[in-house]
């Protein structure tokens, strides 16, 4: 029994630090991507949640249709094992700075460049704590990678597009093809 709850400790203290670290990593080279995604899952709430819906439905479900076919069942396999979960992750690291810049009010800047280290590092923080609550720690976790995974959806989405604004004015990143 002592030994189970020391490695329950250990593997949240390592997972917290992990999240934590890639949230950080993702804040110093997609600040601007990561800073739009979390605008968007409070400024565009609906068109988030129906991107979100759309990535967790439609993915799946397409990587079942290609796993029919002999030749797709490794691109299938690949996408529910590797791309979800990734996915997941990311939306995951969105959610941590909309929290943290609801403490910090990152969001009442008018910079988007700015890079949200703090707002990061406290949301993430704070995400990981509440997930030590039996049950709605992890509904909570479910609804923040779920819903994040929608706002980089969405920001992906128009970036393919080719759209340089969010309705509500401020500046996407333009992705060029290279």
């Amino acid at each position: 029994r002592g030994a189970w709850a020391v490695f329950t400790v250990l593997a949240w203290v390592s997972l917290t630090v992990a999240v934590i670290l890639a949230g950080l990593v993702f804040a110093a080279v997609g600040g601007r991507q990561l800073t739009t995604a979390a605008r968007n899952l409070t400024e565009e709430v609906a068109n988030s949640i129906l991107a979100a819906v759309i990535v967790w439905i439609g993915v799946p479900l397409a990587a079942g249709l290609i796993m029919l076919t002999l030749v797709g069942i490794p691109f299938g396999l690949g996408v529910l094992i590797v791309v979800l979960p990734a996915l997941f992750l990311l939306g995951y690291i969105t959610t941590g700075p909309l929290l943290g810049g609801a403490i910090t009010g990152f969001f009442r800047k008018k910079q988007p460049g700015d890079h949200p280290y703090l707002a990061v590092f406290l949301g993430l923080l704070i995400l990981q704590l509440v997930l030590i609550i039996p049950v709605l720690g992890w509904l909570v976790v479910m609804v923040a990678g779920l819903w994040g995974a929608g706002g980089l959806a969405l920001v992906a989405y128009r970036a393919a597009r080719g759209r340089t604004a969010m309705p509500s004015g401020l500046p996407i990143e333009r992705v060029e093809p290279t």
